[in-house]
């Protein structure tokens, strides 16, 4: 396979030990041209070019497990970033996230969307210390000043559906961000999923009680939400046969859900799709949704199918496969995890660890989705 001069210009500059097997790799049609000169990006951003064959052989060998190198040296070269060819298979997975978050926050931050934050005021102290963010360009400044997640991508399709609203609210001298969502109960209609501060640190249990009272929200204890709420009914197996041939229709081949909680606060962070060009806002499939309703002063279930972008799908799955574990994940220490769909084998895993002193796994299950059961 023959090359561009500028690919070849820029093997002629490496070491011959190190340009001839790469030369003869790409004249055999064993490696395309697009490899080669990602190999060359990355070699240089890490400034090691006679390491450039070893690393063809772990760029090939981590693609072929669905880790997004290529999409990390991309992001890198355009954000100046430095990079290390010896970086572990979650190293790459977390670059690609936090690279991905800074493309987000300049695009948050240039097209300033509006979100519609009405509904949530309407149940908000009239005045209290702090604001509701209402623009996409104070969301990407949020995340920049307070160094965490909030101005991801996913964050601003919930604010733009409605789905929740994000406060900054200052206790003790400090800047928290705090994120609402609405309630079916009519007795308290806002309730707050999570709060962090700068670089995602976690409050404490009194400045969790001091937001509540600045806000005018009234705390629940984990054993109130959990009284005469009625028996609920796990449908994230059929909901997953329903994505499952969507994703596979998109060429999608592995999903990563994370998710972490502590301090009676718990939230699913990001839906990794892997492919920076796949939308998932604009992607649609219809899944079985579980509402819980307040009639005539009892707590109710019902069951809708309803059509929702792929993004608040896959969180609505990790969501109901969470609850039917029955592990505790948002208290105390709190816990962690993740879910992984593996699109091309059609199974899903989940694991969800627990924080005491250290970290012990709790859960941990791989599943066939097209008959439900467990994989060995």
């Amino acid at each position: 396979m023959r090359c561009s001069e500028k690919t070849n210009a820029r093997l002629d500059v490496l070491p011959n030990k190190v340009r001839a097997p790469l030369r003869e790799l790409l004249r055999v049609g064993h490696v395309s041209e697009e490899v080669i000169n990602t190999v060359l990006d990355a070699t240089e951003l890490a400034g090691s070019s006679s390491k450039a064959l070893g690393f063809a052989v772990s760029l090939m060998h981590l693609q072929a497990k669905g880790v997004p190198v290529s999409d990390v040296i991309q992001m890198a070269r355009a954000q100046g970033r430095k990079i290390r060819l010896d970086w572990s298979e979650r190293r790459w997975r977390d670059e690609h996230d936090r690279l991905a978050r800074a493309e987000t926050l300049k695009r948050l931050t240039a097209q300033n969307d509006s979100y519609d934050v009405a509904k949530f005021e309407a149940h908000l102290p009239p005045r209290f210390r702090g604001y509701l963010i209402r623009t996409s360009r104070r969301l990407g400044m949020e995340g920049l000043r307070q160094r965490h997640c909030i101005a991801g991508e996913s964050y601003h399709a919930l604010l733009i559906a409605g789905y929740v609203a994000i406060a900054c609210v200052f206790v003790d001298r400090r800047r928290w961000t705090v994120q609402l969502a609405l309630s079916s109960n009519p007795e308290a209609p806002l309730r707050i999923t999570q709060i962090r501060t700068r670089w995602n640190a976690e409050p404490s249990s009194e400045v969790v009680e001091a937001i509540h009272r600045e806000l005018g929200i009234e705390r629940m204890s984990t054993v109130e939400r959990m009284i005469d709420r009625p028996a609920r009914t796990y449908v994230y197996m059929d909901n997953l046969r329903r994505v499952l041939p969507v994703l596979r229709g998109h060429g999608l081949h592995h999903i990563r859900v994370t998710f972490d909680g502590s301090g009676d606060e718990g939230a699913i962070e990001f839906v990794n799709f892997e492919d920076r060009a796949f939308d998932p806002a604009n992607v649609f499939v219809e899944v079985d949704m579980q509402r819980d309703q307040w009639v005539n002063g009892e707590l109710t279930t019902t069951r809708v199918l309803e059509l929702t972008d792929l993004d608040g799908a896959i969180r609505a799955i990790t969501d109901d496969y969470l609850q039917e574990t029955g592990v505790d994940w948002w208290n105390g220490d709190g816990g962690y995890g993740e879910l992984e769909i593996d699109v091309d084998a059609g199974t899903v895993s989940l694991e969800v660890s627990v924080r005491f002193t250290e970290s012990s796994v709790q859960f941990a299950r791989e599943r066939d989705i097209a008959t439900g059961e467990a994989v060995d």
